[in-house]
């Protein structure tokens, strides 16, 4: 019998002088505080990412002398907000009535890049724009447009200067230095559908004065790699089914290929250059898990050993420079970590840990030096926090959550663990039980990630999970064969799986967890959305007996649909090597994807199923839903058909958040019946 555990880097409690430190707000909502006398806690307070107070997308200017941050304005769409980190005086320098501000980014010390998002519309939109400004709100410039109604635009062919880039253009990078007022656009310059990267155009633009150079390109490129001082000196795209990378040492010299795999390969990697001009990427060895070298540009091989190798785990995640150099690397295994090679951020993740000892803390450093860094804290009962430290002061002081109204001490603890599937495969899991349940037969949300060849669980807080729990229900959700974060073969191994081992893994975790005790095998629901949605369909038709119930949102029906040229969106380089290798070829397999699309076998659906779709989704049109509920005989009373006609791939908009998760709530409660309801203040 396996136990369940907790992931190990993370101790048990918040120490004491923490609290003396930071503001009270921060010892509210961290996972140690008292709990107090409790009401249900309201479905919005789950699911609400505008509440006043909210802070998102934290980031430090290079040299960590300001700090800015988005949150909730007068208008209730995210401002901008600069922090002055040594007078600690904060002030709001941009926002909209009628949109959010989104993907903050440094130019350099004085100025800063955004885009917009408009999410009355349920985000539906695909350009974003760009925009530049000074931290004192000077300078302001509009780079991108961000509609189609500008009368003239820079058509990406060409060196001139530009009066602004059309919408279908978008932030590339900044510079790795921040020494200049330049960054890169990528525009794409023609067609329809996602897949135009054979007509990209790369622009380094000043954001100032919009002038601009266009970098050439070697042939079919989609990915671009600078260097520390702000130099193309990667170039990577796919060709005739494979993936090929090009090299230079200058901007005089030739492009040259120094590497080529599969298109649909996951061998290598580019992650970053340092400033000696050192090429850092993530490889993966025959049989071998993705780990971080060193790249040989001259003998065009990676160089043994690796620099970070991990046991269980590909590594995912992000390399970390001080000045230049080196320093660290955020990654991800049951939970999230980190490692330094820096000496002195070796030192202060120690302390910064021993400080904030209830939570997962990532350090961003300054780019360029200082002593101020940027805290992420997050646990599995506490949203992210993002908190400022000051080195030369040790004062650690509280800049905001994302989740201002989340009480930690109110939360489930999700434990992680691995059983073993029919076929002997290990398989990660996470487990969200309900607070102060004994922990045993329970009724069970079988909770299926979308992708599904993405890591789709994470140990942290998460509103579905945690909202289910409060509601009374054991939530597990499985890592499936086919998920993507534990190595080659884990990830191989679902290929061509859909409906069939993939599906396989979804019932042998409900029967580990009946076999533990925990699970009441007569109270079982299976939900999920987009691949999720599928394989709770799935569930239903193959596997009555287990499930009673199933709760489906965005889920793909008809597998062809999937390689149709109207009612797809998967790009056409994707449709050429990474869907048949992962899913299927609609010719050659075609009567497996018949065979294992939900829309086959509709008219045996035979339990209850809650079915909802956005009438907006381009991922997975609402055609898929309204074939599967036509084709069953006898659909009023069996199926609950829910139509957002303002969503797209998922919920967006609170009122449809609020109102989906309501009615899950109701349709759970009627089908497996919860456990006595969680609560809050």
């Amino acid at each position: 019998m396996m136990k369940t555990t907790r992931p190990t880097l993370l101790c048990s409690a918040v120490c004491c002088v923490l609290l003396s430190i930071l503001p009270a707000a921060y010892a509210q909502n961290s996972p140690a505080a008292t709990p107090a006398k409790a009401t249900q806690i309201p479905t919005g307070h789950f699911f609400a990412s505008h509440e006043e107070g909210a802070v998102r997308g934290a980031t430090l200017a290079p040299d960590g002398k300001h700090t800015a941050y988005l949150t909730p304005g007068s208008s209730g769409r995210f401002a901008l907000i600069i922090v002055d980190n040594a007078q600690k005086q904060a002030k709001m320098i941009k926002q909209f009535g009628d949109s959010d501000i989104t993907n903050l980014h440094w130019v350099n010390n004085k100025r800063l890049v955004y885009s917009l998002r408009d999410k009355s519309n349920a985000g539906i939109s695909f350009n974003p724009g760009l925009w530049a400004i000074n931290l004192d709100g000077s300078d302001e410039k509009q780079i991108i447009s961000h509609s189609w109604n500008s009368e003239s635009y820079d058509t990406g062919t060409s060196r001139f200067k530009v009066r602004t880039f059309d919408p279908n253009s978008y932030l590339a990078a900044v510079l790795p230095n921040h020494e200049s007022d330049d960054i890169y656009v990528v525009t794409y310059i023609s067609g329809q559908g996602f897949d135009r990267y054979e007509k990209l155009s790369l622009s380094r633009v000043n954001s100032k004065t919009l002038s601009k150079d266009v970098i050439p390109r070697p042939g079919k490129i989609d990915q671009w790699l600078l260097d520390q001082s702000g130099e193309v000196r990667l170039l990577a795209g796919e060709t005739d089914g494979q993936r090929n990378f090009y090299y230079r040492a200058s901007a005089q010299q030739e492009w040259q290929q120094i590497w080529r795999q599969a298109a649909a390969s996951n061998t290598m990697h580019p992650l970053g250059f340092d400033a000696d001009g050192k090429l850092y990427v993530s490889y993966a060895a025959p049989g071998a898990r993705n780990q971080v070298y060193r790249f040989d540009t001259a003998a065009k091989k990676v160089i043994e050993p690796p620099l970070l190798a991990l046991k269980d785990n590909d590594f995912h995640g992000e390399l970390l420079f001080i000045k230049g150099k080196l320093a660290g690397a955020h990654f991800e295994t049951d939970g999230r970590d980190s490692i330094w090679f820096d000496p002195a951020m070796q030192s202060l993740q120690k302390k910064i840990d021993a400080k904030l000892s209830a939570s997962n803390n990532l350090l961003y450093p300054a780019a360029q030096g200082g002593p101020y860094v940027l805290v992420r804290a997050s646990a599995d009962t506490m949203p992210v926090n993002w908190l400022l430290y000051n080195q030369a002061t040790d004062a650690l002081e509280l800049l905001g959550n994302h989740f201002p109204q989340i009480k930690p001490q109110h939360m489930a603890q999700k434990d992680f663990v691995r059983f073993q599937a029919r076929d002997g495969l290990s398989i990660p899991m996470y487990i969200t039980l309900p607070k102060d349940s004994k922990g045993k037969n329970l009724p069970l949300v079988l909770l299926v990630h979308g992708g599904p060849n993405v890591r789709g669980v994470h140990w942290e807080w998460d509103a579905e999970s945690q909202f289910l729990a409060a509601r009374g229900y054991a939530v597990a959700e499985p890592l499936f064969r086919g998920s993507n974060g534990f190595g080659q073969a884990h990830l191989s191994a679902g290929f061509k799986q859909w409906g069939l081992k993939m599906q396989d893994d979804l019932v042998d975790s409900v029967q580990w967890l009946v076999k533990q005790g925990i699970a009441d095998p007569k109270r079982v629901c299976i939900a999920g959305g987009s691949y999720g949605g599928y394989a709770a369909m799935m569930g239903l038709l193959r596997d009555p007996d287990l499930f009673r119930c199933g709760v489906a949102w965005a889920g793909v029906t008809d597998m062809q649909l999937l390689f149709h040229p109207i009612w797809s969106d998967i790009s056409d380089s994707a449709l050429a090597y990474w869907v048949p290798l992962t899913i299927g070829d609609p010719k050659a397999d075609a009567e497996r994807l018949r065979a294992t699309s939900p829309l086959t076998h509709a008219a045996n659906l035979k339990k209850p199923l809650l079915l909802a779709y956005g009438a907006l989704d381009q991922r997975v049109p609402i055609l898929h839903g309204r074939k599967f509920y036509n084709a069953i005989p006898n659909p009023k009373g069996l199926v609950e058909w829910i139509e957002y006609d303002n969503e797209g791939h998922g919920w967006t908009l609170l009122k449809n958040k609020i109102d989906f998760w309501d009615r899950t709530e109701q349709f759970l409660n009627k089908h497996i019946g919860p456990q006595p309801a969680a609560s809050a203040n």
